[in-house]
């Protein structure tokens, strides 16, 4: 039996996605919940998984954009007996005979060599990249991620831990694969998340005032307000008092006490709300949350 593998929805708003990288070649063996290959979208980077053991069969390349929900290999489940069959062998008895056991040996005064890994976890793009270009052995970062996994902070504290005397020399390549000077210019298509980011940042910056202002405000009743309620909000809400609905309450009595900044020009005209809405990023996952609070209205 085969099954296909999809590009999953990452969201309402998301109808296509770049296929980054295989992590697999055409035709490996692979097992259920192995890393296959990765998306990348203008919200969000998205590793996916084999839902099933078998052979690998690659439909679409890599650096293709396509839609999502898009049918971009196959698993034939039947090639999985190839991956039973080693497990299989190893839980087999090692001896058959009646034979008694040898008199085991005293025990080396050295302990013994730690087991080598079966098989290191796979590289995110952003890692693998980071590791090429510093010309980097895997295997000599520990990572810290899920299952041992090595994260692009992994890599930054290895190469912030080493000098240059002390860099493996191995990494090196041998000058024979150096490739060949160019004319020092590379063009290479932006992923669709740094679009979206230079979208916004061109926008930002042909539609807003760019300034920047410094103020040193005094937090001393805010902190005892918090000190004084933060056990009873605990108990009613089940999440911690922090300080970013104080920011968020400063930021709407602001915006009512002086109009003018939630406004706009419009051509000749002002175009002012009686409302706020209050965008907050939540976390490292690249999405927000929309709060509205109004009308504001003088007292």
């Amino acid at each position: 039996m085969r099954i296909d593998i999809k590009v999953p929805s990452v969201g309402e708003s998301v109808t296509e996605a770049l296929l980054a990288e295989w992590y697999q070649p055409d035709g490996a063996l692979i097992q259920k919940g192995e890393l296959v290959f990765v998306i990348e979208t203008d919200k969000v980077t998205l590793e996916v998984e084999a839902e099933a053991a078998g052979r690998l069969e690659i439909l679409v390349a890599e650096g293709e954009t396509v839609a999502i929900g898009t049918v971009v290999g196959r698993i034939d489940t039947d090639a999985a007996e190839a991956l039973e069959a080693p497990a299989e062998a190893a839980e087999a008895p090692a001896a058959t005979t009646s034979q008694p056991a040898p008199t085991p040996e005293p025990a080396p005064s050295t302990p013994p060599a730690p087991a080598a890994p079966s098989e290191a976890p796979p590289l995110s793009p952003a890692v693998r990249r980071l590791v090429a270009a510093k010309r980097i052995d895997p295997a000599q970062i520990q990572g810290t991620g899920p299952d041992g996994r090595i994260t692009k902070g992994d890599v930054i504290l290895f190469l912030e831990s080493q000098t240059p005397a002390t860099m493996p020399s191995a990494a090196m390549p041998p000058a024979e694969a150096t490739a060949a000077p160019t004319d020092g210019e590379r063009r290479v298509p932006m992923t669709p998340i740094r679009k979206r980011i230079a979208e916004h940042l061109l926008a930002a910056k042909q539609n807003t005032a760019m300034l920047t202002t410094f103020n040193e405000i005094d937090m001393s009743q805010a902190m005892a307000m918090r000190a004084a309620y933060k056990e009873a909000f605990q108990k009613k809400h089940g999440i911690g008092l922090g300080f970013m609905s104080f920011f968020v309450k400063a930021c709407v009595e602001a915006l009512g006490e002086i109009p003018e900044i939630n406004a706009f020009v419009d051509g000749k005209d002002f175009v002012y709300h009686d409302h706020c809405h209050i965008g907050i990023a939540v976390g490292a996952s690249g999405t927000s949350r929309v709060y509205r609070f109004g009308p504001l209205m003088p007292e």
